[in-house]
C-alpha cells in the first residue's frame, strides 16, 4: 500500500482554482505534501499556481497515485485513461455509482472492471480517501480542521463511511491528549468501493481498526 499511503508523485484528475470545489479543496491539502504534484485540466495553463497538462496521456510515466475529483460519468473515463497510462492507484472520490440507483449501478460495473483489465488498483468510489498526517498527506475534501495539521500518533483506522471516518479522527484527537507510549502514527482510509486496493504491505502501525457496512471481495 506504500503508493497509496507515500506515493511519490500524484496526479490530480479535476483540480480547480474555485474555492470550495472539491477538487480545489483537495488540491490545497495536497500543496503540504512534498512530493512531484502533477494537475490535468484542458481549459487551464495553471491551477493554483501549478502547471497543467492538457490531458491524462501527456502526464509523466512516473505517477504512483492518481486522484480523480470528477463526476461519475468522467471518473470512470479518466480511471481508464489513467489505468491506460501505467498509474497503478487510483482514487476515485465521486459519488454516483451504486448507491442511486440502475443508472449508477451500470458506472460502477464499468469501474469495477478496470482492475481486471489492468494492473491499476482503485480506492472508491464515493471516497474521501486518505489522511495520513505524518507525511502531510491528506486528501480528505469535508471539514476537519486543524486535525488534518496534527502530527499522528499510534493508531490506522479504515472505514468504509466517510463520516465514520471522520468521526474517528475527532475521537483520535481528543485521545491524543493522553500519552502514546511508543510510535508517532496515525492514518485514516476511506475505502468505500475500494476495488482490488487492499494490502498490509505497507501498515506501519501499532494499532489498526477497520469499520465497515458490508464487505465485498471481487
Amino acid at each position: 500500500m506504500k503508493d497509496i499511503l507515500n506515493p511519490d508523485a500524484i496526479a490530480v484528475i479535476g483540480a480547480s482554482n474555485k474555492p470550495g470545489k472539491i477538487g480545489n479543496i483537495i488540491l490545497n491539502g495536497l500543496v503540504r505534501y512534498n512530493k512531484p504534484l502533477y494537475l490535468v485540466h484542458k481549459n487551464h495553463k495553471q491551477i493554483c499556481g501549478i502547471k497543467t497538462f492538457p490531458d491524462i496521456k501527456s502526464l509523466p510515466d512516473d505517477i504512483d497515485l492518481a486522484i480523480i475529483a470528477t463526476g461519475a460519468e468522467k471518473s470512470v473515463i479518466a480511471a481508464e485513461e489513467c489505468a491506460e497510462h501505467g498509474i497503478g492507484k487510483l482514487i476515485v472520490v465521486a459519488g454516483g455509482f451504486g448507491e442511486t440507483g440502475m443508472e449508477g449501478k451500470k458506472l460502477e460495473e464499468k469501474l469495477k472492471a478496470i482492475p481486471k483489465k489492468y494492473k491499476t488498483r482503485i480506492l472508491g468510489p464515493n471516497t474521501l480517501g486518505i489522511f495520513h498526517p505524518l507525511e502531510n498527506f491528506d486528501t480528505i475534501f469535508v471539514e476537519h480542521g486543524d486535525i488534518s495539521l496534527a502530527g499522528g500518533g499510534g493508531t490506522a483506522f479504515i472505514s468504509q463511511s466517510g463520516s465514520v471516518g471522520v468521526e474517528a479522527m475527532g475521537a483520535a484527537k481528543v485521545l491524543a491528549t493522553l500519552p502514546v507510549p511508543e510510535g508517532n502514527r496515525t492514518a485514516i482510509i476511506s475505502p468505500a468501493g475500494g476495488y482490488g486496493v487492499m494490502g498490509a504491505d505497507h501498515v506501519e502501525f501499532k494499532k489498526k481498526g477497520i469499520g465497515y457496512d458490508d464487505a465485498e471481495i471481487p
